[in-house]
């Protein structure tokens, strides 16, 4: 039965830690990440400790800034 209780509170312990995790943001300086909810734009973190709804809030994956095309070089006349 005691084993059975440690077993239940570690687990719970494990899943307040991994909640914990999921809620802290450590956004660098010099950075904006953009949080969306339930898949549409929330709010845009700035540069420091934030905090989001872990499951919820999410940081979308991908570029955060449009494409830089590439040219080839071309002789000066």
């Amino acid at each position: 039965m005691i084993a059975l209780i440690v077993i239940v509170l570690a687990v719970a312990g494990a899943v307040v830690l991994v909640g914990f995790g999921r809620t802290v943001r450590i956004v660098p300086q010099a950075r904006a990440y953009v949080v969306e909810r339930l898949g549409s734009y929330s709010r845009t973190l700035d540069a420091g400790l934030n905090t989001v709804v872990p499951f919820i809030d999410r940081r979308p994956g991908g570029a955060t800034c449009a494409p830089v095309a590439r040219f080839r070089a071309r002789p000066l006349h």
